[in-house]
């Protein structure tokens, strides 16, 4: 797939609702100012239950169970305010559960706990195993939805024989693999291969040990890339997530500067930007970028999220650790990286919490405290230059502020205590 593609003709539906208005709403201003179907899962084992010795009764029981346990699973979701999963987010469930079904079938018929086994060799890392354990979940969850589905359609055309029987005994052994799932403990799995959990490997906490010209590096670096050289100019100057990346950045020139669009990714009814448009300064782009922008007017730039984890990942050293030193062969390049860099810098000039928030798709100044890093002993004397313009952020959600109540509630207390404080 090509990094860059022609725009789409104006009245396609390309981005999501409400999206393409707000762009060209946007662009306007700029220029008067100036004057997903879902693989089939494994099959799960047969139940301890015969088919032909099942009765209606013991049928109608599991089916009952089954109602019950989706529903109290819709009842959770309902209080999260969950979201269904994307269509990547499916794709790499998919995946992830074809990895751990290649492992337990590798560890053959002599594994007393397959699934326990398969999984101890993920416990290492936290986030490779609890992302393990969700695409397993949501792979039984699906399996009971499917199953659920058909067997009440031949319910409804009275068949009620040993087919429908036999869909309804695999109903047992898909929740007993759900509660499995559920059970599955990172502390035990460790225990089982003897393994200590590694370090988390914090992407802000990397920060400080980088050199000020890292990123200058990384794009003199990337320029050569005939496939990523515009998706690294997008992640230094605009901290995207790699799945806004792979869903396409709108980019078009106007006369107050370059417009850009994002449609967001971690979105749910609460929380995340569902896009984001604001203005990057030409002058603080590269100069080949620019002129190309110039000459084709618009653009959107597209990376694969696997290729391009690669790709930083093989361009790490070089731009990280240009001395080669033993102590940083530790750092490796990631969107992430990026992200908390902009942050940093967007801090250390003076915006507010709720422009930051804006920027980078968040729709709560709360979760800024998760991003970007903090100086100590004073700020710079010369500010990090950014790309981004203040005045040109535009998102659909009012960022909400962060809840200082309890916070005034402390300091109006430690205050009175002064006040009722006798003075000697």
């Amino acid at each position: 797939m090509p990094t860059v593609t022609p725009l789409p003709s104006e009245g396609t539906t390309s981005t999501p609702l409400g999206i393409e208005r707000a762009y060209d709403s946007a662009a306007n201003d700029d220029r008067i100012a100036c004057s997903s179907d879902v693989e089939d899962a494994q099959r799960p084992n047969t139940s301890v239950h015969d088919e032909l010795q099942l009765t209606e009764a013991e049928a109608f029981a599991i089916v009952k169970a089954t109602r019950e346990l989706l529903i109290e699973r819709d009842q959770k979701r309902r209080a999260r305010k969950d979201t269904n999963a994307s269509g990547a987010t499916i794709r790499d469930y998919q995946k992830k559960c074809r990895q751990i079904a290649a492992e337990i079938e590798d560890l053959g018929p002599g594994s007393r706990a397959p699934l326990q086994e398969a999984m101890a060799f993920h416990a290492p890392s936290k986030q490779s195993f609890q992302a393990l354990k969700s695409a397993l979940r949501w792979q039984a969850w699906t399996q009971l939805e499917a199953l659920l589905r058909t067997q009440d359609q031949l319910q409804r055309k009275g068949q009620r024989g040993p087919d429908w029987k036999r869909l309804v005994l695999q109903l047992e052994p898909i929740m007993d693999r759900l509660k499995s799932v559920d059970a599955l403990n990172r502390e035990e799995c460790l225990h089982l291969i003897r393994e200590t959990a590694k370090p988390s490997k914090s992407k802000r906490r990397m920060l400080p040990r980088l050199d000020d010209d890292w990123r200058q590096r990384f794009l003199d670096v990337n320029q050569s890339s005939a496939t990523y050289r515009h998706a690294g100019v997008m992640l230094v100057h605009c901290g995207l997530r790699p799945a806004e990346l792979a869903s396409g950045v709108r980019v078009r020139w106007t006369p107050k500067g370059v417009r850009v669009l994002i449609a967001g990714a971690k979105v749910r009814e609460t929380a995340g930007q569902p896009w984001r448009t604001f203005l990057l300064d030409p002058s603080q782009l590269p100069e080949w970028f620019v002129h190309e922008l110039k000459h084709q007017r618009r653009m959107v730039i597209m990376a694969d999220e696997d290729a391009l984890r690669a790709y930083l990942h093989r361009k790490s050293q070089v731009v990280l650790n240009p001395r080669n030193q033993k102590t940083k062969r530790d750092l490796v390049l990631s969107a992430y990286v990026f992200r908390h860099a902009l942050v940093t810098d967007l801090r250390e000039n003076g915006w507010d919490t709720d422009k930051i928030a804006a920027c980078i798709g968040e729709s709560a100044e709360e979760t800024l405290r998760h991003y970007g890093t903090r100086r100590h002993g004073g700020s710079r004397k010369v500010k990090p230059n950014v790309a981004m313009v203040m005045h040109g952020v535009r998102t659909p959600r009012e960022v909400k502020p962060r809840d200082k109540e309890g916070l005034k509630a402390v300091k109006g207390m430690k205050t009175g205590e002064r006040a009722r404080a006798p003075r000697h």
